[in-house]
């Protein structure tokens, strides 16, 4: 299967076009201002994964942004996404959607009534290469410069960008935002560490995105009985870490054993990462 191929059809603004078809007017405000949220859905065996959650944030986030997308709206993204990932028969896709406010003659102030642009299709999802499963990756941390909403998953990515350049460009597969000392979460991710046999991650605020697979990790921490508390996480704590492991609907649960050079516990996926790991497969995959 060549990824390239994909998406093979989208629905744009309530119709399936071939990929070659699908288009957006020039002067749509995503395009033009960012002006606009997205999501990435996994399905796994042709089922939608958390699709619950995931309509809860599109939806609070539309809201804050005022882009105008009605419950009727959200009911109708639901069925198109089932529809495309059955059209699709894959085994593992991942279903992304953009909803932007809509397109106008360019202007800072939107008009009132506009009619939200809707785009959605279903590729082959990314999963981690099993090697990093099995060994881990290493990481770097970086000044948090983004804006004070990052619980709205807007299209504007740009300080994600240049910081997951950065981490690659230092040998690296992510990178850890640091905020006035604290962690908050990652370019594409969020970020646990474990001190003592406790699993700590950052808690829910304006300030980092609140991923799925994380919520997920939450529960799943609790069903294993693994010790696990949202709280703050400094900077000059990560040396200390235990464990240090990622969470997000393509990096699933990966083990983190490198941040900034230096070796995370022992250098080696800890064996809470690997049990969350196990139980999220089991989750997921059965």
């Amino acid at each position: 299967m060549n990824p390239a191929e994909w998406p093979r059809e989208v629905w744009v603004n309530g119709r399936i076009v071939g990929r070659s078809e699908a288009a957006v007017s020039v002067e749509d405000r995503g395009f033009q201002f960012g002006d606009g949220l997205y999501e990435v859905i996994r399905a796994y065996g042709g089922r939608l994964f958390r699709m619950d959650s995931h309509m809860r944030r599109l939806a609070g986030g539309a809201g804050f942004l005022e882009l105008g997308l009605t419950p009727g709206h959200v009911d109708e993204i639901r069925k198109v996404s089932d529809q495309l990932v059955q059209r699709a028969a894959l085994p593992d896709a991942a279903v992304i959607m953009f909803v932007t406010r809509g397109a106008a003659s360019r202007s800072h102030a939107p008009p009132e009534g506009m009619r939200p642009t809707i785009v959605i299709y279903v590729r082959p999802a990314t999963t981690p290469a099993p090697e990093l499963l099995r060994d881990g990756i290493a990481a770097i941390t970086v000044t948090d410069s983004r804006w004070g909403h990052v619980n709205v998953k807007s299209l504007a990515l740009q300080p994600n960008v240049l910081a997951k350049r950065r981490a690659l460009r230092a040998g690296t597969a992510e990178a850890i935002f640091i905020r006035d000392g604290h962690v908050t979460d990652c370019t594409a991710s969020n970020p646990f560490f474990v001190f003592g046999g406790q699993v700590r991650t950052p808690p829910e605020s304006n300030y980092i995105l609140s991923g799925i697979t994380r919520e997920v990790a939450l529960e799943l921490c609790r069903q294993e009985g693994i010790p696990c508390v949202e709280t703050g996480v400094l900077d000059t704590e990560l040396a200390r870490a235990d464990e240090a492991f990622l969470t997000g609907t393509s990096d699933e649960i990966t083990p983190v054993v490198r941040i900034d050079g230096q070796v995370v516990g022992d250098g080696k996926p800890g064996p809470i990462a690997r049990r969350l790991a196990d139980a999220f497969r089991r989750a997921t995959r059965g």
